[in-house]
């Protein structure tokens, strides 16, 4: 949400007409980045 994209927790996201290809590729950056920290935070718990 920090970076203006927001993540329903049961997966409904969708895109709309409305939506341009930019919004789009900063869509998927920002959630890459996001499910990176995820990643690394769950990794963190298992060691």
């Amino acid at each position: 949400m920090r970076e203006g994209i927001l993540l329903h927790p049961r997966h409904l996201w969708f895109v709309c007409a409305a939506h341009t290809e930019d919004d789009i590729d900063r869509a998927v950056d920002v959630v890459d980045r996001a499910m990176a920290a995820a990643r690394d935070v769950v990794s963190g718990l298992n060691r």
